[in-house]
């Protein structure tokens, strides 16, 4: 539902900049005292282009690499993640991942304002992640203070993984295939 918002609001915004040099041209035509004051305002949306290019380009190459989180070292893909929730909207996303990061290696505020604590494993596809993890996980949550709690995995997860989460029911479960999702 979220995703068709954005993209209806990604379509307007192309129709303002191209109603903007439309009326823009027409103006420069009719009346050459406006024409400075065009070239002001063309200007001004080719630097809203490229800035939302960039920002499309950025969220866009999770999704373009498929296979290529794989090779992707442990730091490098929880970098990867944190730029896939920035890009689905979450807020101050920080990357906490190496020693002494309580077992937290992103945290962030989803888009309905909670403070998430985030485990990213980047696992081969027959490596799934265990109860272990999401005990470990729990307990990071607790230790952050944030209200949910969320492990990302390339990979799935065990019955028992899924059986603690949801007894708990503030954790969540991002396997391979809804980060592909998530990413394009």
């Amino acid at each position: 539902m979220t995703r068709g918002r954005r993209r209806r609001a990604r379509g307007r915004l192309a129709a303002s900049e191209i109603g903007i040099v439309a009326f823009s041209g027409y103006a420069a035509w009719t009346n050459p005292d406006w024409r400075p004051w065009i070239v002001v305002v063309a200007a001004g949306c080719m630097v809203a282009a490229l800035l939302w290019a960039a920002g499309r380009h950025r969220c866009g190459r999770w999704a373009r690499t498929g296979q290529g989180l794989y090779r992707l070292t442990p730091t490098e893909f929880e970098e990867a993640v944190a730029d896939i929730l920035r890009c689905n909207g979450w807020k101050d996303v920080k990357v906490q991942g190496g020693a002494g990061d309580r077992g937290a290696d992103v945290i962030g505020t989803d888009p309905d304002g909670r403070r998430v604590v985030v485990q990213a494993k980047r696992y081969a596809a027959s490596n799934k992640v265990g109860s272990q993890d999401v005990q470990v996980l729990i307990g990071s949550q607790r230790i952050h203070g944030a209200e949910r709690a969320m492990i990302v995995t390339t990979s799935g997860y065990t019955a028992a993984a899924v059986e603690l989460a949801d007894e708990f029911g503030d954790v969540d479960l991002i396997d391979g295939r809804a980060l592909g999702r998530m990413a394009a």
